[in-house]
């Protein structure tokens, strides 16, 4: 018996993964703060249900779990199933899959599987962007159509739930813990601003309100019988915000997993922009202007200084943007603020000044629900930090 059982069994929908890195943070009193990063790789596991009706597979499952749920499994990757696009013959050393936006590793696991006791698992000596060469032969033959998956090794976790139905079904409930975990490769975002990355794209609003919670951390002194006291921790607030992502095909989940592996949990932060209307223009600047016209919000008073409030984007009416930083603020003419930017935006047709912040995620653990192969949601909340 090898060392491992494979989990052949495919989940019912949707799967929940989880990913966790561990981030040490020391926090200054006017708000800065030092990430240290404490696990290179981020820990993984998926949690899925399982229902059954035929008895053999009932049977094997039911073995399955009293003599093995503590040792080792093979955890197919469902998530990232790819059809074979031809027949594969007996003996073959190469499997001809796109792997661009799968999990597929040198010197690691692959699963090609035609149901539950008709699947094969094969070493991978080397991964191209269009095939699979193999370590060895395959040992039997596989149809067009049969999935391909990375085979991960995992742990479960201490309790698995059985739910019996009343005809001869059974749902299993299970958590796998993922063992062979490994930090992906990530490049810097195409927008770049003051050496950290943009996130260019537009925040998923599925009819629904986008949470905004403005927090100023506060120390509380109250004796009890008298009179209280406040005394804030930072000069300026924090600004969390709940982001949605969904991701609709394999290569946009595929960006999206490289995506929070450079955020490494709370570790790395990104410039996002509010993409409301922080500031109204009161003038169409020109293109080489340094200062912006913006109705008077007394901005020049109380958010020339404040964090979230230093930095901006200017989109165009196109809804392509560039970032800027509010560099003085002063009084107009009646009802007027002057603006004076560090850079001239390069074009005319503003349609709309938001601020532009920096985040970073507010967890190290981040969680994806996935609806099918390419498809899945996340919500990830994350908290404003000084630039």
């Amino acid at each position: 018996m090898s060392d491992y059982l494979v989990w052949p069994w495919r989940p019912l929908r949707p799967i929940t993964e989880t990913l966790e890195w561990l981030t040490d943070i020391i926090e200054a009193h006017a708000g800065a703060e030092q990430r240290i990063r404490v696990r290179q790789e981020p820990r993984q596991s998926f949690e899925a249900s399982t229902l059954l009706n035929d008895p053999a597979e009932l049977a094997k499952l039911r073995v399955a779990l009293s003599a093995w749920q503590h040792r080792e499994w093979g955890w197919p990757c469902w998530h990232e199933t790819l059809p074979l696009a031809a027949t594969l013959p007996a003996a073959s050393s190469t499997i001809y899959v796109d792997t661009t936006a799968a999990d597929f590793r040198d010197g690691g696991l692959a699963i090609i599987y035609q149901g539950p006791s008709l699947y094969e698992v094969v070493e991978i000596d080397a991964v191209a962007a269009d095939s699979v060469t193999l370590a060895g032969p395959t040992t039997m033959g596989h149809p067009a159509g049969a999935s391909v998956m990375p085979l991960r090794m995992a742990r479960m976790a201490a309790q698995a739930r059985r739910d019996d139905h009343a005809v001869e079904a059974s749902r299993y409930s299970v958590t796998m813990q993922i063992t062979d975990n490994v930090e992906l490769t990530t490049a810097a975002a195409a927008m770049q601003y003051l050496g950290y990355d943009v996130l260019s794209d537009p925040l998923l609003m599925p009819g629904e309100t986008m949470p905004r919670e403005i927090e100023r951390p506060l120390d509380i002194l109250d004796p009890g019988p008298g009179a209280w006291a406040t005394f804030a921790r930072t000069d300026y607030p924090l600004i969390t915000t709940d982001h949605k992502w969904r991701v609709k095909t394999k290569a946009q989940a595929w960006a999206f997993r490289r995506w929070l592996h450079r955020r490494a949990g709370r570790l790395n932060p990104v410039w996002i922009p509010s993409r409301t209307h922080d500031l109204v223009l009161a003038v169409q600047p020109t293109s080489v202007a340094t200062t912006l016209q913006i109705n008077d919000v007394n901005y020049r008073n109380v958010g020339l200084n404040a964090p979230g409030m230093t930095h901006i984007a200017a989109f165009s009416a196109s809804g392509a943007f560039v970032c800027r930083k509010i560099t003085e603020a002063t009084a107009g003419s009646a009802g007027r603020e002057n603006l004076t930017i560090n850079a001239a935006l390069g074009f005319t047709d503003v349609s709309r000044l938001s601020f532009l912040c920096l985040h970073r995620l507010t967890a190290d653990r981040v969680t994806m629900i996935w609806d099918r192969v390419g498809v899945a949601t996340c919500t990830a909340p994350m908290t404003g930090v000084a630039a």
